[in-house]
């Protein structure tokens, strides 16, 4: 099938799927937990449409049956909000940027993110309360490092330790670290300076993007500094990134 006409079945499957899922979401707008749940099973299915083939190391019975958990990963491209809510429904911090992304905004907003103005101390304090109050419902999932690289590995300096609050505010059972390892990363990363739906169109183009996700389990323990237990999770995540690349 040529690459143009495949693009364009997929973004044909892409907006039907967001409408399907903004429809059901209109049905149920104070229930949380229900609405992570929807939208994990369409994000799963928006997985295939868009020909992405993941690599899961990590069993995903053990991924979905874990207790009360918050997820953090490196951050390469905007699937990669798509691969974590369907492998585990769970709630987005994300900054405010995405909000107006064409489509996934759209989308973004509908399924309740928590939007952070990362450049205001008050923004990020309210945000964090904010996860705080929802956590109860459902997981909350972020990016520490707060925009999309194409680096292999986070960089510490940019390692935000709010996470690591909220899971120990919230009486989490632990920290899931995903490493979120794409084939020929340079290129399929999207960074800031990128135009979004060009970008998006090329990756519709490719018969399939390969994505290999790996990480670890941190156990939240309510006398460690949560800038300690940050620091915990990043080592924990570069560690998984290296025995990929090794």
């Amino acid at each position: 099938m040529p690459s143009t006409l495949l693009a364009a079945l997929r973004l044909t499957g892409v907006l039907i799927t967001s409408i399907v899922l903004n429809l059901a979401l209109l049905m149920c707008p104070n229930q949380v937990r229900l609405r992570a749940h929807l939208t994990s099973v369409c994000f799963r299915w928006l997985l295939l449409v868009c020909g992405i083939r993941l690599n899961c190391k990590i069993p995903l019975s053990e991924l979905r049956s874990a207790g009360k958990t918050v997820i953090v990963a490196n951050h390469v491209s905007y699937l990669d909000i798509i691969i974590l809510s369907a492998l585990r429904p769970c709630i987005f911090l994300a900054k405010l940027e995405v909000a107006h992304w064409p489509l996934f905004g759209w989308v973004a907003r509908s399924l309740g993110c928590i939007f952070v103005r990362r450049e205001s101390i008050m923004g990020r304090a309210n945000a964090l309360r904010q996860c705080l109050k929802l956590s109860s419902d459902a997981d909350i999932a972020l990016f520490p490092e707060g925009t999309t690289t194409a680096a292999p590995l986070p960089a510490l300096k940019s390692w935000a330790k709010g996470h690591a609050w909220i899971a120990q505010k919230a009486q989490a059972e632990s920290i899931l670290c995903l490493a979120l390892i794409y084939e020929n990363q340079a290129e399929a990363a999207w960074t800031d300076d990128m135009s979004l739906m060009p970008h998006l169109l090329k990756t519709l183009r490719r018969r399939e993007t390969k994505i290999t996700v790996t990480g670890a389990w941190v156990p939240v323990c309510d006398n460690v500094k949560p800038s300690e237990l940050a620091l915990t999770t990043f080592e924990q995540l570069c560690l998984a990134v290296r025995y990929e690349y090794s």
